[in-house]
């Protein structure tokens, strides 16, 4: 099967985007409304009962504070993935009849393993940070290699939520899913996603307030034309089965490659800790303004 065949072109695909966006724009405006507003109503509620309990015990107001963010910005966290999954779920539905609560209920039990999704993700991409942390010839190749890598991996990558919630994978095997679908198709896929983008950015030239609206209308485009192409591609693809054994070697590599980022930024910690402790201690002395700039001092 050709490329066209398995995606179709920009044409088709911005036409079915478009009608599917006219479609469930209420769904999608109403599901990330719900869904900030829950978070945010949780966080300033967890800084507001942290703040009282800090009233009534004053020795222990630090603790309270410091607990209080966290939990806080885990429940901002919390709704922020559950409205992503609600949206995207709306995006997957045959029907559009399907209101706000309906899109929570369908996902409620979904949106941690959804959230997991996109952190494997980012954790996949942040696998090939450690070139960063070497030193020499080797390391410089490997620099100049990661930019590229990660944009493949982005790209390959961006079905694997969509994949969670349409076909009931986990969300390993989601990531896995991804990069199959996407193997073959990958630059059309990348052009497809960069005009939704640049699409989506159009609105941004238009003056305050209404590009703002519009803009904020727009950012929900270029979510929708990436789940027709993950449609399109699902349609074409053969059955979900076994990861093929190219995407469970550039997984597993990622997964050590994450791994040595770890191992080698923790190593590298004592150093970065000198080097501030000593900037610090040279701006407190005044060094650094005794130092010239631009051919003279500082005064």
């Amino acid at each position: 099967m050709t490329a066209m065949e398995r995606l179709p072109g920009a044409g088709p695909v911005f036409e079915r985007s478009w009608k599917l966006y006219r479609e469930r724009l209420v769904s999608l405006l109403g599901a990330a409304a719900l869904g900030a507003g829950a978070g945010m109503i949780g966080f300033l509620a967890a800084l507001f009962a942290a703040f009282l309990l800090g009233l009534v015990w004053p020795g222990q107001r630090v603790f309270f504070w410091i607990t209080g963010g966290f939990v806080g910005v885990s429940l901002l966290l919390w709704f922020v993935g559950w409205a992503q999954a609600a949206v995207a779920e709306a995006l997957l539905l045959s029907a559009s009849g399907a209101g706000v609560l309906e899109l929570y209920r369908k996902t409620a039990w979904k949106a941690m393993g959804f959230s997991w999704t996109c952190l494997l993700i980012l954790l996949v991409v942040g696998g090939w940070v450690w070139p960063f942390f070497l030193s020499g010839g080797l390391a410089a190749a490997a620099m100049t290699a990661a930019p590229f890598l990660w944009l493949y991996l982005m790209v390959a990558l961006f079905p694997a939520p969509f994949v969670y919630l349409g076909e009931g994978s986990g969300p390993w095997e989601a990531l896995g899913r991804s990069l199959d679908l996407t193997r073959g198709v990958w630059w059309r896929v990348a052009g497809l996603a960069a005009l939704a983008w640049m699409a989506a950015l159009v609105p941004g030239f238009i003056p305050f307030p209404a590009g703002f609206i519009l803009g904020s209308l727009a950012s929900f485009f270029p979510f929708v034309v990436l789940s027709v192409v993950y449609q399109e591609l699902r349609k074409s693809a053969p059955p979900a089965a076994a990861v093929s054994r190219f995407s469970a070697l550039i997984l597993w590599a990622s997964a050590a490659g994450f791994a040595l980022t770890v191992f080698l930024f923790w190593r590298a910690l004592p150093e970065a800790e000198a080097a501030f402790l000593l900037m610090k201690e040279r701006w407190l002395s005044g060094e650094f303004r005794k130092m010239p700039l631009g051919g003279g001092a500082m005064p």
